[in-house]
């Protein structure tokens, strides 16, 4: 058996002596950093060819959130420091950084010194996914990315943050993202929507934002809203997050808004000057009032809101149409004092109240 083994090891190896350096970094290019990590130790013709890819994933793959794995966590860890003095030697700029992981204190300084390095590298797309360990942080305490790391990253084209927290201390308006085009934040925690409406004044090219799962963890101001003003923006997806009300300002060019959410707080939303809208989308089972201010009169929209009890839209042109909307809650006309500007073609705007049952 030992023979058939050292065989089969010999014949991998001659194969692989055969393959082109050109070749090789054609198969790195489809291995998970991880995976060609531990290529380098078992064949001597990785070495160097996988550290110098343009895309960099490190995927921990299944957190031991039930069950530590004290050895598990030690090898991923080790990865990340080798990995990056690896880095370092190539002075080659960066496309892409993924990383997913289960976070603790021990991996932080090790994280902002990737992060140092992502941004002296003009790193253009950082994804990151950092559930943060229970045994190791109090529960529901995210990572709290700084915003001074965060502010170096000018070259950065597209940022998707998961399980990341932004620190409320006024620093978030310093940020300056000039050719960020597309954000998107999944299960993070805020101390106040403030911290995303200043981080956004920063993204003057902002294009796409998506907006899932996030909250403000300090629910005892009952009037908490999130902000919105970016004239760049495009497309707008809000779901399952926890605002007492959506503003949207400054939207000239925004064409696509989505606003979906079982939050029982959540109950207004307002669009102010999206005069390129083309459509939206609002299911929000709480929502009471709806505020649609010099929008574009031609767009299509959904609109699920049982318990709807105001709706407004000031368009273009004055025409005053009466709708009947049956089902939930509302039950009643629309009347001309709700119902402002609109013109005869908008009569394809839907609204859907069902039935609380």
């Amino acid at each position: 058996m030992e023979e058939d083994n050292r065989y089969d090891q010999n014949t991998m190896d001659m194969a692989l002596d055969q393959l082109t350096e050109d070749t090789i970094r054609h198969i790195i290019q489809f291995l998970p950093t991880k995976s060609a990590f531990a290529m380098s130790f078992l064949f001597k013709q990785f070495e160097g060819a996988w550290s110098f890819h343009p895309v960099i994933d490190l995927d921990e793959c299944n957190p031991h959130f039930n069950n530590y794995d004290a050895f598990e966590d030690r090898n991923f860890t080790n990865i990340l420091t080798r990995y990056l003095k690896f880095r370092e030697n190539d002075p080659r700029p960066l496309d892409k950084f993924r990383l997913r992981m289960e976070m603790n204190q021990i991996r932080e300084e090790i994280l902002e010194n990737w992060l140092s390095f992502l941004a002296k590298r003009s790193i253009k797309d950082l994804d990151l996914s950092l559930r943060t360990a229970p045994s190791t942080i109090a529960k529901g305490c995210n990572y709290c990315l700084p915003s001074t790391l965060l502010s170096q990253m000018k070259s950065i084209v597209s940022l998707s943050l998961d399980y990341v927290s932004l620190k409320a201390d006024g620093t978030m308006g310093s940020i300056h993202l000039p050719s960020l085009k597309t954000m998107s934040l999944k299960n993070m925690s805020f101390l106040d929507w403030l911290v995303l409406s200043e981080l956004l004044r920063g993204c003057s090219s902002i294009e796409n934002l998506s907006i899932t799962s996030c909250s403000r963890h300090a629910l005892q101001n009952s009037d908490v809203g999130l902000e919105v003003s970016n004239s760049s923006l495009k497309t707008l997806d809000i779901r399952d997050c926890n605002p007492n009300h959506v503003d949207v300002l400054q939207s000239k060019n925004l064409e696509y808004f989505t606003l979906a959410s079982n939050y029982r707080g959540l109950l207004r939303a307002t669009l102010f000057e999206a005069k390129n809208l083309k459509y939206i989308n609002i299911r929000a089972q709480f929502l009471s009032r709806i505020v649609l201010f010099q929008c574009n009169v031609r767009m299509k929209a959904t609109i699920d809101t049982p318990n709807l009890q105001h709706f407004e839209f000031n368009g273009l042109k004055s025409y005053n149409v009466h709708k009947v909307i049956h089902g939930g809650l509302l039950q009643k006309r629309l009347s001309e004092a709700m119902v402002e500007g609109l013109r005869t073609d908008i009569l394809a705007f839907c609204c859907v109240a069902r039935n609380s049952d």
